[in-house]
């Protein structure tokens, strides 16, 4: 296909903790470099990692002016060479952008070959956009307890997208599971999805709960995405030698964790980052997640409520994100549509 010379595409221009400036600019359409395809982007999600890296708290940053956007679906029409890359041209794929390149949030994006997973044709658009950080992320989270030795878990943001993917998949392994939620509507949504064990941590009695729910289905470790009180409270109610694995700061504050639980009931507090994980699996374990991105089919996209032209997204950025749910750029929508 013939390709223009320029587009359209949502940038990062200043890093800033408080107040990043994010623009539409033109800019030159790229072409892909060694082992790379070109995807024209069909959607792309924005996540609460865009948002991070604008503040420079994300765990790579890329040199600016840089085209935000860290995944998305569409169609490989070009690239550079290899086996791998070749393979994928005229296919849908869904595609992680690279550290050190460009994101999705324009009409073209160039991305490695192995960043890529074919998106099987049942899946629209905007699953196939959601199908890998997110799913791969509440994937690589139940491997961790596991790796770890626990079994019944703790979920935090439960009703957030990763915390909903963790307690379907949790369900698919017959996991046990506690979900930690703030707020009544939040605990009824989790609690429609089938899950016993939910606490709403404003209630009065939420510790209480909490500890009873651990100690019913023997839990022993948290999957964190709050930080703050929340990841104190989760952590605290676990038995000796429990695991906090803290994979997102939604609170803005670190983990707090009580000295005496670190020395005397050796808990322990780690990290997880999806990306570390990207790095280390080969393509034929990449490839192996498939089946289980297959179980997770049906739930992915499932908390995409507005779609957003190129034009819209700067003011996305800076908008209030709390209860405002997944918003999903569409390079190729326009303000009038």
């Amino acid at each position: 296909m013939t390709l223009p010379d320029t587009m359209q595409a949502v940038q990062l221009v200043t890093v800033d903790e408080q107040a990043p400036v994010v623009e539409v600019r033109t800019v030159p359409v790229p072409r892909p470099g060694p082992g790379q395809v070109l995807v024209r982007v069909a959607a792309a999600p924005l996540h609460p990692g865009d948002r991070m890296l604008c503040r420079g708290h994300h765990g790579f940053r890329r040199p600016v002016p840089t085209t935000l956007g860290l995944e998305g679906s569409g169609e490989v029409v070009e690239a550079s060479g290899g086996l791998l890359a070749r393979g994928l041209v005229g296919r849908r794929v869904a595609f992680l952008t690279d550290p050190d390149g460009d994101g999705s949030f324009a009409p073209w994006v160039a991305v490695q070959a192995d960043r890529c997973l074919p998106a099987w044709s049942a899946l629209s658009d905007a699953q196939a956009a959601l199908m890998l950080l997110g799913p791969c992320t509440a994937i690589g989270l139940l491997d961790e307890a596991d790796r770890l030795g626990h079994k019944g878990v703790v979920v935090t943001a439960a009703s957030g997208v990763i915390g909903q993917l963790i307690l379907r998949l949790a369900a698919h392994q017959k996991r046990p599971a506690v979900a930690l939620v703030v707020g009544e509507d939040r605990a009824a949504r989790v609690r429609a999805m089938g899950v016993e064990h939910v606490v709403d941590m404003e209630d009065a009695d939420a510790d209480g709960q909490l500890r009873r729910a651990v100690r019913a289905v023997q839990a022993s470790c948290v999957l964190d995405a709050v930080g703050g009180e929340t990841a104190s409270r989760a952590l605290a109610a676990l038995p000796e030698g429990g695991d906090l694995v803290h994979h997102g700061t939604l609170s803005g504050t670190a983990p707090q964790v009580d000295a005496d639980d670190l020395v005397y009931r050796r808990k322990s507090v780690r990290g997880y980052w999806f990306e570390d994980r990207l790095r280390t699996d080969g393509i034929r374990a990449r490839l192996a997640w498939l089946p289980r991105l297959r179980a997770l089919s049906g739930e992915l996209g499932i908390d995409v409520r507005e779609e957003l032209s190129l034009g819209e997204v700067p003011a996305a950025m800076s908008a209030p994100t709390r209860g405002t749910g997944r918003h999903l750029v569409r390079p190729g929508l326009t303000l009038a549509d």
